[in-house]
């Protein structure tokens, strides 16, 4: 099955596309809506959707700051996870590539088991997500979190809650906290270290393992 061009396989069409590809964005911007369209795909227990919207003035469709966003969402039945999110330019080549990359990234997902599915997201997920932040950079998963940012414990903290959020993920104030310095010590809460040399592989690893008070030991 096609939708917007791509071969989106098993999906079951959510909501319907109403963009054309081969015309231009600017004689389409009646359709530019936040809900732009959306993809299902059930798996055993999961559920999971590919969301695309508009963020912008439609009136001035090139403005700054416009973009579509693709999104992959779902887990469990009972979960709302957010998986990945792609921001992109108001270029529709560029959104058929990322609803392309999007389509490509839940075929992986779809072949998974559930113990893979509950760990996810994957490193390559998370490596992704520190790129959009910091796109100067070439991240990598033996990136340094945060050495190799340059961000201190104030942005690093700021940047662990946005990533909370992003992925839905289950990490605590409590353990967000132990993580990073007290303002005025050299020591965490429960005197360890603040956050040095830890790449995005081992930060991973606790994600996985869902125990962030060993995120500092190798």
């Amino acid at each position: 099955m096609k939708y917007f061009g791509i071969e989106v396989f098993d999906a079951k069409i959510y909501t319907s596309f109403l963009l054309e590809e081969n015309e231009p964005l600017s004689s389409q911007s009646l359709y530019l809506d936040c809900d732009q369209g959306a993809l299902h795909y059930p798996l055993r227990e999961f559920n999971f959707w590919l969301g695309v919207g508009w963020y912008g003035n439609k009136e001035h469709v090139y403005a700054p700051g416009n973009e579509f966003r693709v999104e992959i969402t779902g887990g469990r039945k009972t979960e709302c996870r957010k998986y990945v999110k792609y921001d992109v330019p108001p270029d529709l080549k560029a959104l058929k590539a990322a609803m392309q990359e999007g389509v490509d990234l839940l075929q992986e997902i779809l072949k998974m088991s559930d113990e893979e599915i509950d760990a996810l997201p994957s490193i390559a997920m998370l490596v992704l997500f520190f790129q959009r932040k910091f796109p100067r950079r070439n991240i990598t998963p033996d990136t340094l979190l945060f050495d190799d940012l340059g961000i201190g414990e104030k942005k690093a903290r700021k940047l662990m809650e946005e990533m909370r959020w992003y992925f839905n993920y289950a990490i605590s104030d409590e353990e967000l906290q132990t993580a990073f310095l007290l303002p005025g010590t050299g020591m965490s809460q429960k005197g360890k270290l603040m956050l040095k040399g830890v790449t995005i592989r081992r930060f991973h690893e606790v994600m996985i393992k869902d125990n962030w008070f060993d995120l500092s030991k190798e």
